[in-house]
C-alpha cells in the first residue's frame, strides 16, 4: 500500500527537473556557442585560404611582370647577369628568390642543382618546386612547408643562349597569414566569452523576470487552493504572461462570485426548508390538542397540504437546477408546433383561471414550428402562465399569444398580464435563483429555470414591465438548421420527464 503511495505521490509530484531559469541560461549558452563554432569553422579556414591564395596569385603577378625581362637576359647574358636582375626584382617584390639549373643527364624528377638565391640559403621547398617545374616544363605555383616553415612558391622554367635549362623560384613566406590567424582566434575567443558573459546575464535577468511573474500566479493558486483569498496578480505587461495573470485573475473572481452564490444558496434554500417546516411542525403541535374542532381540524390540514405542495415544489425546482448546473439535463430538440403546445398547456390551467376569476386569452394563428425540446417548452410555458395567474388582479386578462418574429426568423411564445408588474430593481434580477416580487407562495426557482432551459434550446427569454402591463417573451429557433446551438449541451438519450404541476416564482 505505501508502495503504491509513493508512487502516486511521485507521479502527482513530477519529477525534478531543470528550473526555467536554468534551462533559459543552458539554452542561450548553448545557442551562443554553437553560433561561434558555426562561425568559426565557417570562416576562419576559409580566410586562411583567401589570405594563401592572395599571396600565390602576388607572386603569380610578380612572375608574369619580371618573365620576359628574365627570358631575353638568360638568352643574352647567362645567368651572372639575370641573377643581379633577379636580386633587383626580389627586393621590389619583398620576396626571395632563387636559381636552379637542371643537372645534364639528370633524370625526370631530380633535384636541380641551386645557382643563386636572393638572401640565403633557401628551404628545401624552392628546391621541391624548382624540380616539379622541371618535370613539367611549366610554372607551378603551391603552398609547402609546415608552421614557420610554410611558404607561397611559384617556379618558372627558362633557357639560356647555350640550351641549358634553369629554373626561377620566387617564395614568400606565410608567417603574417598565421600570425593573422592567431590573431582572430585569439580575439574570436575573447569575443566568444564577452558574448557568453552578456548572453548569461542576460538570460539571468530575463528568466529572473519571467520566473518572478510564473511564480506570483504559483503562490497566488497555493493561496487559493488553502482556501484563502488572494490579491489579484499584478499584470506587468501586455504579454503571454500578462495574459495568463489575467486570466487567473478572471478564474478567482468567477470562484469567488460562485463560491458567494453558492452560500448565498444554501443560506437561502435552508430559509426556504425551514420556513414550510417550522409551519408544519407547528400544525402537528397544534392538532395534537385533542379540543380542536373539525373545522380547525380541516383548515390546519389544508394548509398543511399547501406547505407539503410548496416543499414538493421547492425539491423539484432545486432538482433541475441542480441538473441543470452539472450538464446532466439532456434535451431532445425536434419539430414542435407551439400553437398545438400552447392550447395543451392553456387546458391544464381551467381550473386555476376559473379560481381566480382571470380571463385567459389564447392568440395562435397558422402553425409555428420551433426547434425546441415539447417537454421542456411546455415547462417554460407552465412557469410562465402560472406567474402571470398568480399576480393578475381578478377580473383581468391573461393573454398568450404564439407566431414569428418580424424578420421571421425565429418563433416566440409570449405570456402577457395585466398585474402590478416587476418592481423595477427586480427587472434585471427576476431570472436570477430565490428572486421574488412577493413572499407570499413560491421560492424563486421558476423563472431561473425557464431561463436555463431556453437558452439550453438556443432560445432567449426577456421580461418587459411597464404601464400596467407585464410581458415574458421567449423566442426558439425556426428549424434544426440552429441544431447545433440548440443542441450545444447535448440530448444523447431520450428525454423521460413527466409533466409537473406549475411551479411558482
Amino acid at each position: 500500500m505505501s508502495t503504491t503511495t509513493e508512487r502516486s505521490g511521485g507521479r502527482r509530484r513530477g519529477r525534478r527537473g531543470l528550473s526555467v531559469r536554468a534551462r533559459v541560461v543552458l539554452l542561450i549558452a548553448t545557442v551562443c556557442a554553437g553560433a561561434f563554432a558555426i562561425a568559426y569553422l565557417g570562416i576562419v579556414p576559409e580566410l586562411a585560404s583567401t589570405l594563401e591564395r592572395n599571396r600565390l596569385e602576388q607572386l603569380e603577378r610578380a612572375m608574369a611582370l619580371t618573365a620576359p625581362r628574365l627570358s631575353e637576359t638568360m638568352r643574352a647574358s647567362g645567368t651572372s647577369e639575370a641573377s643581379r636582375t633577379i636580386h633587383q626584382l626580389a627586393e621590389s617584390f619583398e620576396a626571395r628568390v632563387a636559381i636552379f639549373r637542371a643537372d645534364a643527364g639528370g633524370t625526370r624528377g631530380s633535384t636541380p642543382s641551386l645557382v643563386d638565391e636572393s638572401l640565403s640559403a633557401p628551404p628545401a621547398q624552392f628546391a621541391r618546386a624548382a624540380s616539379i617545374a622541371l618535370s613539367e616544363n611549366r610554372q607551378v605555383a603551391l603552398v609547402s612547408g609546415r608552421g614557420a616553415q610554410r611558404m607561397a612558391l611559384v617556379a618558372r622554367p627558362f633557357e639560356d643562349a647555350f640550351g641549358g635549362r634553369y629554373v626561377v623560384v620566387y617564395g614568400r613566406s606565410l608567417d603574417d597569414v598565421a600570425r593573422t590567424m592567431a590573431l582572430v582566434r585569439e580575439r574570436g575567443a575573447f569575443a566568444l566569452a564577452l558574448a557568453l558573459g552578456f548572453a548569461l546575464l542576460g538570460a539571468l535577468a530575463v528568466s529572473q523576470a519571467l520566473t518572478g511573474r510564473v511564480r506570483a500566479v504559483e503562490r497566488a493558486a497555493r493561496e487559493l487552493a488553502r482556501g484563502r483569498q488572494p490579491p489579484p496578480v499584478p499584470v506587468e505587461r501586455d504579454d503571454e504572461f500578462g495574459a495568463l495573470a489575467n486570466a487567473f485573475n478572471e478564474m478567482q473572481e468567477r470562484l469567488t462570485q460562485a463560491e458567494r452564490a453558492r452560500r448565498e444558496f444554501i443560506v437561502t434554500a435552508s430559509h426556504e426548508l425551514r420556513t414550510p417546516l417550522s409551519s408544519l411542525g407547528g400544525f402537528v403541535e397544534l392538532l395534537q390538542d385533542e379540543e380542536l374542532d373539525p373545522e380547525t381540524r380541516r383548515r390546519f390540514l389544508a394548509t398543511m397540504a399547501e406547505q407539503v405542495e410548496r416543499l414538493q415544489r421547492l425539491a423539484v425546482d432545486l432538482l433541475d437546477l441542480s441538473r441543470i448546473d452539472s450538464g446532466e439535463l439532456h434535451l431532445e430538440p425536434a419539430l414542435t408546433d407551439l400553437r398545438e403546445l400552447a392550447h395543451s398547456v392553456a387546458s391544464e390551467f381551467e381550473p386555476a383561471i376559473a379560481e381566480r376569476n382571470v380571463h385567459l386569452d389564447l392568440r395562435a394563428g397558422a402553425t409555428t414550428l420551433a426547434w425546441c425540446d415539447p417537454e421542456r417548452t411546455a415547462q417554460v410555458l407552465r412557469i410562465l402562465l402560472d406567474n402571470a395567474i398568480r399576480h393578475t388582479p381578478p377580473g383581468t386578462r391573461v393573454r398568450i399569444s404564439v407566431g414569428r418574429s418580424l424578420g421571421g426568423e425565429r418563433a416566440y411564445l409570449r405570456v402577457i398580464d395585466n398585474g402590478p408588474g416587476v418592481p423595477p430593481d427586480l427587472v434585471r434580477r427576476v431570472f436570477e435563483p430565490f428572486t421574488r416580487g412577493d413572499t407570499s407562495r413560491g421560492a424563486g426557482l421558476g423563472l431561473a429555470i425557464a431561463r436555463e432551459l431556453v437558452e439550453r434550446m438556443g432560445g432567449r427569454i426577456h421580461v418587459r414591465s411597464g404601464g400596467g402591463e407585464t410581458k415574458f417573451e421567449v423566442t426558439l429557433p425556426l428549424a434544426p438548421a440552429d441544431r447545433a446551438t440548440a443542441r450545444r449541451d447535448g440530448s444523447r438519450s431520450p428525454l423521460t420527464a413527466s409533466r409537473r404541476p406549475p411551479m411558482g416564482t
